[in-house]
């Protein structure tokens, strides 16, 4: 017996029965064996290991290697390059700027703010998604890098709260400026507004979903480890649903940390409605985290389908433990 077709095989099955029951389409299996996801290699590498020790032949160690070794490197170091759809000619540029700053109190970082500050300064967004910006950030928001700043409601009323603190910014000298409804100037909305000469209101959210932790905890907590797991999800996915279903008309992007690779749930979830940016601009793995050393994407850029997909980069910008997302949009032009 081989072990690579154990692998496979067993892998393969697992990710499938798994998929279905988080409602994964085709399109989403192919993508997950295409782009190999942290917790889609776990299972695969898993089954496969525990497949292999029940065959009665062990010769096949060095296949097995060679086979884990192929699927590290095309996890760990391949780059798949990006098709975009040719962005139309007439509309107006949108640079769109996804970060957690976590406060402008990350850890080894000698000055977050003037970090930040010069990260502003030189990617130039016209507008930004922010999370984890409470405090000494929201100050410095307002003060330092002259930015527009307007709180972002969690989707759901029992959402947790703790340390969210999610806004949507704008220049105060750029293109682009908050539209506010004459009864909504003081309380928080889920979804923000946003317009430039010549283009569409846009609606724009902001989410930090709830973490799970799991590379966190002990091996010997791994059972309970295990357990916030799957409650984290169904709390990440009822999340997403509540800000899918109060999505207005027209133009949407929805940014934020989902603390959620994109294997897991609610990235598939957001994928099934919306165009996932890094999909079609990006190139890389994408990886705005990286626990343990590993470089994992956990924060995303979505759009509807009429914003068209220019670029979307992961600046290389250590001012917080989360790298930021950059996305350049082209918005159709309003028509009279």
């Amino acid at each position: 017996m081989l072990a690579a077709p154990w692998v496979v095989g067993g892998g393969t099955l697992v990710l499938a029965t798994v998929g279905a029951s988080w409602g994964w389409t085709l399109p989403d299996l192919v993508w997950t064996l295409a782009a190999p996801q942290p917790w889609a290699t776990v299972a695969w590498l898993t089954v496969g290991f525990a497949l292999w020790t029940a065959a009665p032949d062990r010769r096949d160690l060095p296949t097995a290697l060679a086979a884990g070794s192929v699927f590290a490197l095309a996890w760990w170091g391949a780059t798949w390059p990006a098709r975009p759809d040719p962005a139309p000619d007439a509309g107006v540029p949108m640079r769109i700027l996804s970060w957690n700053l976590a406060g402008l109190r990350s850890p080894g970082v000698d000055d977050p703010a003037g970090c930040t500050r010069a990260a502003l300064e030189a990617l130039r967004p016209d507008v930004l998604t922010l999370q984890e910006a409470h405090g000494a950030a929201r100050t410095f928001l307002a003060e330092a890098v002259d930015l527009s700043c307007l709180d972002v409601a969690p989707p759901r009323e029992d959402a947790a709260r703790g340390g969210l603190a999610n806004v949507v910014c704008v220049s105060t000298g750029g293109a682009w400026r908050h539209r506010i409804p004459d009864d909504a100037t003081a309380r928080p909305l889920p979804w923000r507004s946003v317009q430039a000469p010549g283009a569409p209101p846009v609606s724009v959210h902001t989410m930090h979903l709830p973490s799970h932790r799991l590379l966190q905890d002990p091996i010997g907590r791994l059972p309970q480890a295990l357990r916030r797991f799957g409650t984290t999800l169904s709390e990440q996915q009822q999340d997403v649903s509540a800000a899918l279903a109060s999505r207005p008309p027209g133009p949407v992007v929805l940014t934020g940390d989902l603390n959620a690779t994109p294997d897991l749930p609610p990235v598939a979830t957001l994928r099934r409605t919306l165009v996932d940016a890094w999909q079609v601009g990006g190139v890389g793995l994408a990886a705005t985290v990286h626990p343990l050393g590993m470089p994992l994407q956990a924060d995303h850029v979505f759009v509807s389908q009429d914003l068209a997909v220019r670029h979307a980069e992961v600046p290389s910008v250590d001012c917080s433990d989360h790298r930021p997302v950059l996305v350049d949009l082209v918005v159709p032009a309003d028509t009279p």
